[in-house]
């Protein structure tokens, strides 16, 4: 009795009384869902064989600008620092802030361009074993504009 009377008044002194602490909460935010690329080009197929997905962390100095590239597989970015702008062959421009995300052109020509400051880019590929995640402009179907440069269209 004794022993009983002796657990219970150390229970009610060290709080034992109040409601035990609840879990944390799992959130979950969509960051990007679509069908279309950035540029509205419409998603139309994976490549073909046995799937392999990449994950890549990009670092692009301040300053820079990126070859005219494609790729052969959807892929999405999420820009973690920095701002980078996309453009494509046809002079669509896009420009993106740290916590923006973007859903990439499938076999167009694009490019990025960072300004003052450094990007740092997350970017998921949902390719194809023996699918490069890019390729440079002269593997890919269309050429590259004339001079390194995108002619930027009207409207």
């Amino acid at each position: 009795m004794r022993t009983a009377l002796l657990l219970l008044t150390t229970l009610l002194i060290t709080g034992c009384d109040k409601n035990p602490p609840q879990a944390a909460s799992i959130e979950a935010k969509t960051l990007l869902r679509t069908r279309v690329a950035w540029d509205q080009t419409p998603y139309t197929h994976y490549p073909a064989g046995r799937p392999e997905l990449s994950l890549m962390k990009i670092r692009i100095p301040a300053h820079t600008t990126m070859d005219w590239h494609c790729h052969l597989a959807p892929n999405a970015g999420y820009l973690l620092d920095g701002q980078i702008e996309v453009e494509n062959a046809a002079g669509i421009r896009v420009m993106l802030n740290a916590g923006d995300a973007l859903a990439e052109i499938v076999g167009g020509l694009h490019r990025g361009r960072t300004a003052e400051a450094s990007a740092e880019i997350l970017v998921f590929y949902a390719g194809a074993r023996g699918v490069a995640p890019f390729m440079p402009a002269e593997e890919c179907q269309q050429p590259a504009p004339k001079q390194g440069m995108a002619t930027p269209t009207a409207g």
